[in-house]
């Protein structure tokens, strides 16, 4: 509806990886990123903790899917034997050929892609029991309370994965400003959308300066080069558009738009230290 119409859009919540190849005209943004963002993440991540041959197991759901798939891929570019990569489903209760079939395989680590809800956490419980493996690689779907506490008194000081994270200023100065006006700032999806608001503001305040089409230059808003603007600084930055300058939004979440019109957004990289987790790296 709203692409044929020509009506600018900025989602703060869509993730779907279906957006990345929408013909759009640059008519569609989002300041969270894409599932598929964090397959690559991970592999950076699994690099650098120097893992050189893995499993993986993912849930058949097919985000899942495409997520293990681009997974796989990165590990490849960085020189990372996949051992093997099978499907596990949420609705079965018996694991035992797909844990055989890991277990055969081998591996430094296995890669659990998937979410509580999926079978995940089973794979996990099964294999600490079988004591196969005791490096677990875990994308943030995986990364919850109910996780830490089932494996709290399990060996899990090995395993790692990441979360979605916020860039340290931005952040910071989001938290204040909610505060003081009575939002709460851990609200899902409130960062985000607080960077969608702004940069539809700043998108037409630029165009109204500069005279051009404002989905295109959604981009020269949000992107480097030029002076970075923080939330609350929005005045500040309508000031220095006026004045013919360019702005880099930052915002709350370190905005950073791709072609696709998709943020590449921050990233913390996690692991489990006695029983707790603990934030290691922004990426």
């Amino acid at each position: 509806i709203f692409i044929p119409e020509k009506v600018l859009i900025i989602s703060p919540a869509d993730s779907s990886n279906e957006l990345m190849g929408l013909k759009d005209n640059d008519f569609v943004f989002r300041t969270t990123p894409s599932k598929i963002r964090g397959s690559q993440i991970l592999a950076d991540i699994t690099k650098d903790r120097g893992i050189r041959n893995l499993a993986i197991s993912y849930s058949s759901d097919r985000d899942y899917k495409k997520f293990a798939e681009t997974y796989d891929k990165a590990l490849k570019k960085n020189n990372i034997k996949t051992s093997v990569m099978v499907p596990h489903n949420k609705n079965t209760n018996d694991y035992s050929k797909h844990i055989s079939t890991l277990s055969a395989a081998g591996g430094d680590a296995l890669a659990v892609i998937s979410d509580i809800n999926s079978g995940g956490d089973k794979i996990i419980k099964a294999m600490l029991e079988i004591g196969m493996f005791d490096t677990f690689i875990l994308p943030d779907g995986m990364i919850e309370e109910k996780i830490i506490n089932n494996f709290k008194e399990k060996n899990l000081k090995k395993s790692f994965g990441y979360m979605p994270g916020l860039s340290n200023l931005g952040s910071k100065k989001f938290v204040n400003l909610a505060q003081k006006s009575g939002i709460d700032p851990d609200s899902p999806y409130t960062n985000e959308s607080y960077d969608a608001a702004a940069i539809i503001i700043l998108s037409n305040f630029a165009k109204i300066y500069s005279e051009t089409d404002t989905n295109n230059i959604i981009h020269d808003v949000a992107n480097k080069p030029g002076v970075k603007i923080y939330p609350g600084e929005i005045k500040k930055a309508i000031e220095i558009l006026r004045d013919g300058k360019k702005i880099n939004y930052e915002g709350a979440t370190g905005v950073e738009f791709d072609k696709f019109g998709d943020t590449l957004g921050s990233f913390v990289e996690v692991d489990f230290k006695k029983g707790k987790l603990k934030s290691k790296k922004l990426r």
